[in-house]
């Protein structure tokens, strides 16, 4: 699964089953060696391979009080809002859960401010 950055200006990028890129266009000044949660925060959009086609998702984040918070839409479905149950972002890696769909994906920030498939993860039921 790949998915991308979609600022004010928007960008994308394609997810792919096993693995997801996200992509931040323009990259932003905060990623550097050691980046913040701010370099992580706005939507990211790309496509889950799925055995009938490509499913459009957008992870939101943003920060709430204690930390991180995150809602996912599934785009061609309609959904939109979904709960994220846990999302943190450390040491440049991405990490978040959905609980209840038994859904999670693992991803490092690399230096072009991508979540590149290289060392990412995604996990579905």
């Amino acid at each position: 699964m790949n998915f991308m950055y979609v600022p004010a200006i928007f960008s994308c990028c394609l997810l792919s089953l096993g693995s997801v890129a996200l992509a931040q266009s323009p990259p932003p000044p905060a990623v550097a060696a050691k980046p913040s949660a701010a370099a992580i925060e706005g939507s990211w959009e790309g496509s889950l391979k799925i055995p009938v086609g490509d499913l459009r998702l957008r992870l939101n984040v943003s920060r709430g009080e204690g930390g991180l918070k995150a809602t996912l839409d599934s785009i061609d479905q309609g959904a939109r809002g979904i709960p994220v149950s846990e999302v943190s972002f450390a040491e440049g890696r991405l990490v978040w859960r959905i609980a209840n769909i038994g859904a999670s994906y693992e991803g490092q920030l690399n230096e072009a401010g991508d979540l590149g498939r290289r060392g990412s993860n995604w996990r579905g039921r």
